[in-house]
């Protein structure tokens, strides 16, 4: 038997077909970019790009991470921006509300603004960003790098110390009565802001109470009669006179005031009774009497909770960190005063000096 073969032609056919596997291998080479195609290409340089590939792709889900973190902050303090608009406008709702000139329709309205405005803060420990609640005991863990590297959001529970921690309402020590029952009556107003939070702590020598009325003043009729002043007044309104010093006391005038009084004791006798409740343990007239105490009495007849230093106090419910600022009228720069005019523009160009160093403390 014989076998013919042609071995020019199979060597021809072998090369052909390495040159087509090396035009295949250089096109698919610029078709991708990639220069190791397949493993055979370059064994160590593919496991190289792999891991690189991978450290980027995990670096790309770590920005992801710190994203979603800088996005829940942002909601958080979107949320925190709008608590704070609204427990404003909610203590000043309070305050309007107090105004004896506002009638009974206005202080329902304000009370249905009010109430609104509380269910919103209470409502905010149930907001979640994408699941997650805003607002909760547990930190947030985000990690920052390919190598798990963490760093941590400190939880923000609103009603452990923090946004809607119980307000308590402080009375600092002084013996004037004379403002005794104004002080009482806004003392019970912000203790009522937060239906949690009805807490008056008083200072052992305050003076509490007072729940009553009063006005006074003099009668100077006979007086100017005697001097020979002769008293013009014009006005538009039969009452805008009512209770003129400078004239005879009228009965239909005193009759007037005494509803009027009569009128705001019933409402702060009805204040006090609804945010005080059953911890009042004096008798009713007693109480509602006008009558006054020291803050240590005022424990035991329930017109407060407890007794307590204001800044003691402060410091230890909060931290020795915390700090307070009290709210007080501008105390002078130069409390000995100096006489004339000029002394007048440099004290006012001082408290300006002085107001204005505060405001700049807040970028103001």
């Amino acid at each position: 038997m014989v076998i013919n073969s042609n071995n020019v032609a199979e060597k021809t056919a072998s090369n052909l077909a390495v040159s087509n596997r090396a035009l295949s291998s250089s096109l698919f080479r610029l078709s991708s970019g990639s220069k190791i195609v397949n493993p055979s290409d370059d064994a160590a340089g593919l496991a190289v790009s792999s891991r690189i590939d991978s450290k980027l792709k995990r670096i790309n889900a770590s920005l992801d991470n710190i994203g979603n973190a800088i996005s829940f902050t942002q909601t958080q303090d979107g949320f925190l921006q709008t608590a704070n608009k609204a427990i404003t406008r909610m203590g000043e709702l309070s305050l309007r509300a107090q105004d004896a000139t506002k009638s009974n329709k206005d202080r329902e309205l304000y009370d249905k603004e009010f109430q609104q405005l509380k269910d919103f803060v209470l409502n905010l420990e149930t907001k979640e960003f994408n699941e997650v609640p805003l607002f909760s005991d547990d930190d947030i863990k985000v990690t920052i790098d390919s190598t798990g590297t963490e760093f941590t959001l400190p939880a923000i529970n609103l009603y452990r110390g923090q946004l809607l921690a119980p307000v308590s309402v402080l009375k600092s020590d002084g013996t004037n009565a004379g403002n005794t029952s104004t002080d009482y009556y806004v003392d019970a107003v912000d203790a009522a802001a937060h239906e949690n939070a009805d807490e008056i702590i008083a200072n052992p020598a305050s003076v509490i109470g007072s729940i009553g009325v009063v006005s006074a003043g003099f009668g100077l009729d006979k007086a100017i009669a005697k001097l020979g002043v002769e008293r013009r007044v014009y006005t538009a309104g039969e009452a805008k006179m009512t209770l003129d010093p400078f004239q005879p006391e009228r009965d239909e005038e005193v009759a007037r005031l005494k509803a009027l009084q009569a009128d705001i004791h019933q409402q702060f006798i009805s204040h006090v009774e609804a945010r005080r409740g059953s911890r009042l343990n004096g008798e009713h007239e007693d109480l509602f009497s006008g009558a006054f105490w020291t803050g240590r009495r005022a424990v035991e007849l329930g017109l407060v909770d407890s007794l307590g230093e204001c800044r003691q106090t402060i410091l230890k419910r909060f931290g020795d960190d915390t700090e307070v600022m009290f709210i007080e009228p501008k105390r002078k720069f130069l409390a000995f005063g100096l006489p004339g005019m000029r002394s007048q523009l440099v004290q006012e160009t001082a408290d300006f000096a002085i107001e204005r160093a505060y405001f700049s403390r807040f970028g103001l």
